[in-house]
């Protein structure tokens, strides 16, 4: 029990302070708020998104006075005089995620050999492309109008050195 009262204590003895969320736009966030200052970017994370309320969490960046908040809001306060009885602006800025989804379709497809294709090689220029396959020919195409150039057939053994 004893123990209980000094993890109350512990918590109730950390430096909090009066925070409002702001947009880089000045648009406010929600009402200001009571924080711990060692909050850190991660947390800060989860309480705008929540206040936001996107259907999609952001990423954001946490400024106070143009000082970005990289760890904690009490390391980057840290050497200022701020009062715990006025409310502290934190502008929150959304950052650019960039998403990769996966190719779900073939745009172009040059057919022609009848076994899976080994090898590929493009023409100094871009204009031409060399294929190699497993059924021991090569065949050359027109980039731009996708039509075989040339068809040639060379020995199973030397198709994946020759292309």
């Amino acid at each position: 029990m004893g123990e209980d009262n000094n993890t109350a204590m512990d918590t109730s003895d950390k430096k909090r302070i009066l925070a409002q969320l702001k947009s880089e736009f000045g648009e406010i966030a929600g009402a200001p708020f009571d924080l711990p200052l060692d909050i850190t970017t991660e947390q800060l994370q989860l309480i705008c998104n929540a206040i936001l309320q996107k259907e999609e969490a952001s990423v954001y960046s946490f400024f106070v006075d143009e000082h970005e908040i990289t760890s904690s809001l009490e390391e980057t306060l840290k050497g200022q005089d701020v009062s715990s009885e006025k409310v502290l602006e934190i502008i929150y800025q959304p950052q650019a995620v960039f998403k990769v989804r996966a190719v779900t379709r073939c745009t172009s497809s040059l057919p022609g050999h009848a076994e899976a294709v080994i090898s590929v090689s493009f023409s100094p220029d871009g204009r031409y492309l060399a294929s190699g396959s497993g059924d021991t020919t090569v065949r050359f195409w027109d980039v731009n109008t996708e039509t075989p150039q040339f068809k040639g057939e060379i020995g199973r053994a030397s198709c994946r050195e020759r292309v």
